[in-house]
């Protein structure tokens, strides 16, 4: 049985949760079988999240896989922010393809450091696995042009017409609802 093994990493607020529900709605829509769980830190803003979704090619015996990706056998790994998709690279391989926003989001933590970093980046491209990496954040919707890359570069195995027509979905879903309305 073929597995699709999937990570996408962020930070609270950033629309891991809401890529996690599209993407699994989708791949159900296509007939795929998913596992998927995601993981949220200690604050809604702010604080680490990650999905995992398992897309399964075949239905049976689907249930009997744990939500656990092996070391090396991860297929995409979808970072909202470069430190993030680097706390999930012991799950890479040279075969596992990445699509990462490269704009780092200051944590709080910053103002106490006194040494100097590596650049996330750079850590990022010395994996030697294909990466797109580039400013996701200049988009309105960060988490939807992030999938949208993958697919256009044939990492995610969706279709993007019905991948876009759930996006607008979502985001015209969340414009009527009175977290994100206009107060004006």
């Amino acid at each position: 049985m073929r597995v699709f093994n999937l990570l996408i990493a962020g930070i609270g607020g950033q629309g891991v949760v809401t890529l996690t529900k599209i993407l699994t709605d989708l791949a159900e829509a296509d007939g795929r079988k998913t596992l998927s769980s995601i993981f949220k830190g200690g604050a809604q803003r702010l604080g680490t999240v990650h999905s995992i979704i398992r897309f399964f090619e075949q239905t049976e015996d689907y249930s009997n896989f744990s939500l656990q990706i092996p070391k090396g056998k991860l297929d995409l790994l979808i970072g909202f922010e470069p430190w993030e998709a680097m706390r999930h690279s012991s799950l890479c391989s040279n075969k596992t393809s990445l699509v990462v926003n490269s704009r780092l989001v200051p944590m709080r933590t910053d103002s106490f450091r006194n040494f100097e970093e590596q650049d996330p980046c750079l850590l990022l491209m010395n994996l030697g696995s294909p990466l797109i990496l580039r400013d996701f954040d200049s988009k309105r919707a960060m988490n939807f042009e992030l999938g949208l890359a993958a697919i256009q570069a044939g990492y995610l195995p969706l279709d993007q017409r019905r991948y876009e027509s759930l996006c607008l979905k979502y985001s015209d879903s969340k414009k009527g609802s009175t977290h994100d309305s206009d107060p004006r």
